[in-house]
């Protein structure tokens, strides 16, 4: 499934949600992939041959153009940034431990050091996994407490020892509260576990025994194109 859209100002951007990653040309230069790592690191693309695949980071930064920012997940939240005045864009891949860690925070104040302003950052969040099919246990629930002092808000009892986590809207909690616009973030509102023939989900799979491969992701990509 591609969910598509962008924005047009002085520049254009354009971004997908959902191609699955197994079919997707991977081989082009225009692709900037990454060795996702569940990291909070970051990393600031300034030239298109550079190689981003053996980078063991989980967001990307650039204002180059016509360069293809990729994201892989089957879970984890996608997260894609346009600042519309500043031709930045960045992607993000944010799992419990990358968004608990600051992968988000880094994120902004690298765009923020490049001459980005989180009043001008447009936001989208791709297809992941929602609360209602995100059973988590403690390790989970204090890690964001430790970090989160609002952290309850993203947390249901669920079992003795199980909670089920709001990952999406603690991330859009967290882009809120670094100074962008609630306004400016669209969000798929699509589940991963809940639609497992159209998207890949981990713990869908797991759940059902089914084989887990290193190919089934999807991609969630961006790109800048300068009017």
């Amino acid at each position: 499934m591609i969910v598509p859209g962008k924005i047009i100002k002085d520049s254009q951007t354009e971004f997908f949600f959902g191609t699955k990653y197994n079919v997707f040309d991977q081989n082009s230069q225009h692709h900037k992939f990454l060795k996702q790592a569940h990291s909070n690191k970051v990393v600031l693309l300034t030239d298109p041959l550079q190689e981003t695949s053996t980078l063991e980071v989980d967001a990307i930064v650039t204002k180059l153009n016509n360069i293809n920012l990729c994201i892989k997940t089957a879970d984890c939240v996608p997260i894609l940034i346009h600042d519309i005045d500043n031709d930045i864009i960045a992607g993000i891949h944010a799992g419990w431990r990358g968004a608990c860690s600051g992968i988000i925070q880094n994120t902004i104040k690298l765009i923020e050091s490049i001459g980005g302003n989180t009043a001008t950052m447009y936001v989208f969040i791709g297809p992941c996994i929602r609360q209602n099919s995100y059973e988590v246990n403690d390790e989970v629930f204090n890690a964001l407490k430790n970090v989160e002092k609002n952290s309850n808000n993203f947390f249901k009892k669920y079992k003795i020892d199980k909670f089920l986590f709001d990952l999406p809207g603690y991330c859009k909690y967290v882009l809120c509260d670094l100074g962008i616009n609630q306004d400016n973030i669209t969000d798929s509102f699509l589940d991963t576990f809940s639609y497992p023939n159209l998207f890949y989900s981990y713990r869908y799979c797991q759940k059902n025994d089914i084989a887990l491969n290193a190919t089934q992701r999807q991609i969630s990509m961006i790109k800048l194109i300068k009017v």
